[in-house]
């Protein structure tokens, strides 16, 4: 009887609590577990008498793609002499701002939103219209450096400035070519995003690639006027701008639920891609 008692008091016995535990030395360590910031997660009830917030990035892309769309459209338009328009100056605050600086800066937020594929176009194209704008800007002395005599400062004459001019358009070219194979590369890796998205890459290395053939035609492009190259790189720089807004549209409506419609895409790779948000 007295044993049977003793054995029901041991299994009724209560279970030290923590702060006990640790007096008497008996406490056994757990599994590791995250430490919860107050209010950094929704699950965080640390302070109930405070609202809990869940930081959130917004999609970047629409402003990666208007500001790259509407550099490509207003150069574009310059490129085809539109209105008259022979002086492409202007373009050069447009890519300094928006298709350089927000470029990038959409670039660095895709960084964050863990999007690589987007980070890196954007901020490789951003990089591109900075050193296009600075290539233009006088100041900078780029392109008067292929057409100053080194020895007296002065403008080169006859023969020699039309080597001159020579060299600036190879140098272009070659410029414009190594952004062609990077954009070539960009095509491959959109293969399994979106048909609009693939054609404006497709549209942006013909563009380089056409702009790149007529800049190593670039003295018989200022001797006889001869832009055939500037011009259809000039076309396929107005379908990147479209493919770019549309896409940009496309994707500045789908979220927010702020409009009665969306506008297609038509997204590649099959269900598996569009479950995945590719």
């Amino acid at each position: 009887m007295s044993a049977a008692l003793e054995q029901s008091s041991s299994n009724n016995s209560v279970d030290p609590s923590h702060a006990e535990k640790r007096q008497i030395g008996q406490y056994e360590a757990g599994p590791l577990r995250p430490m919860v910031t107050p209010h950094g997660h929704p699950v965080d009830t640390s302070q109930p008498g405070f609202p809990v917030y869940h930081r959130k990035f917004a999609d970047p892309a629409p402003l990666g793609l208007f500001s790259f769309g509407i550099t490509t459209f207003v150069n574009s338009m310059y490129v085809l002499n539109a209105r008259g328009i022979t002086n492409p100056n202007v373009v050069i605050s447009l890519a300094l701002s928006v298709g350089g600086l927000n470029t990038i800066l959409a670039g660095m937020w895709e960084f964050a939103c863990g999007n690589t594929f987007a980070a890196t176009t954007f901020t490789s194209y951003g990089g591109f219209y900075l050193s296009f704008a600075i290539a233009l800007l006088p100041a900078s002395g780029v392109q008067a450096s292929y057409l100053l005599d080194p020895s007296t400062g002065t403008m080169l004459k006859g023969l020699a400035l039309l080597k001159g001019y020579a060299e600036v358009g190879n140098a272009i070219s070659i410029w414009l070519f190594s952004w062609m194979i990077m954009s070539f590369i960009f095509v491959l890796g959109s293969f399994k995003s979106n048909a609009c998205l693939v054609g404006m890459f497709v549209c942006v290395f013909f563009q380089f690639m056409f702009q790149a053939i007529g800049y190593m035609n670039y003295v018989d492009h200022l001797v006889n006027g001869s832009d055939k190259w500037f011009h259809v790189a000039g076309w396929f720089g107005l379908g990147t701008a479209f493919l770019a807004f549309y896409v940009a549209f496309a994707a500045l409506i789908s979220p927010v639920g702020m409009t009665y419609f969306r506008i297609p895409v038509w997204q590649l790779g099959g269900k598996k891609a569009e479950k995945e948000g590719h």
